[in-house]
């Protein structure tokens, strides 16, 4: 099965480079004046881009699944901000730096978040 995978991946691969090649040739030498392009070229180009602008989709799961998790952590830390506000609403300023301080000892497990009162003796 994974070679099967690997035969459609270079097939898809082959076939936009060789889209791309088409598209190159047919545009822009006319429109911009530069040269045109032979497959081995659009091929780099086409793996450039997938670089730059998006991994290689079901290819690249392991990259998928972290984005996906980032994405998910991010999802719940907006979340939890917008918990934080409607929980501060109508707090004094002392109440809501304490409150500040709770959550974050408790979500980041932090205990030494300094205290901005002086020690008293």
């Amino acid at each position: 099965m994974r070679i099967f995978g690997f035969l459609i991946f270079i097939a898809v691969f082959a076939a936009a480079s060789f889209i791309v090649r088409l598209l190159w040739n047919a545009i822009l030498p006319e429109v911009t004046g530069c040269g045109i392009l032979t497959y081995w070229q659009s091929a780099g180009i086409v793996l450039l881009s997938r670089l730059l602008f998006g991994g290689f989709g079901a290819f690249a799961g392991h990259l998928h699944r972290h984005h996906h998790r980032a994405k998910n952590e991010l999802h719940r830390k907006m979340k939890d901000r917008r918990h934080i506000h409607e929980a501060m609403e109508g707090m004094t300023r002392e109440e809501k730096r304490e409150y500040i301080r709770n959550f974050f000892n408790r979500e980041m497990h932090v205990d030494n978040i300094p205290n901005d009162k002086p020690e008293q003796n």
